[in-house]
């Protein structure tokens, strides 16, 4: 068991990292046109960034540690029509260890656990926004039926889009 578990980490960690480097992207002609448009942004070098750390997205009553959909959603408005570009995790390690420009009112949205929410609620709106975004995944609940990892999908759609 111990070693299955030790496989299935390497394989998502190896996952991960092959679609962060576009090498399990194949974006079909259609999935590009629903692509928003790039927008110009000024680079800029601040003194921080903020980093947004989301839970789980749902209805739990008396657990501080999620955040009703609605609200979820009113905030990632908020990003979006103030401006604010969410950085993928290299964008921050570069800006971090390099010092690296970044875009202007930068922030970095974050998801742990991996629950169905992610799935459900929160990848279709950084879709909808063209946010990046980052979600740690816990290899050992993959299993349980209120994580990603109980989701039939095709994983390498959902890496390549996210």
């Amino acid at each position: 068991m111990k070693r299955f578990s030790l496989v299935m980490l390497f394989t998502i960690v190896i996952a991960t990292m092959l679609a962060g480097c576009g090498l399990l992207s194949q974006q079909t002609t259609e999935t590009k046109t629903k692509t928003p448009p790039v927008k110009e942004v000024t680079m800029v070098q601040p003194s921080g960034i903020p980093v947004l750390m989301y839970h789980k997205i749902g209805d739990d009553k008396d657990n501080d540690a999620v955040i009703r959909e609605d609200l979820f959603r009113e905030q990632m408005k908020f990003l979006k029509d103030n401006g604010y570009n969410p950085l993928t995790m290299d964008q921050l390690y570069d800006y971090v260890v390099n010092g690296a420009a970044v875009p202007e009112k930068p922030v970095v949205l974050t998801f742990d656990d991996g629950y169905a929410d992610t799935y459900s609620i929160v990848y279709p709106l950084m879709k909808e926004y063209g946010f990046a975004a980052t979600v740690f995944v816990n290899p050992g609940r993959c299993r349980n039926a209120t994580y990603m990892g109980a989701i039939e999908r095709d994983e390498r759609k959902w890496y390549d889009h996210f």
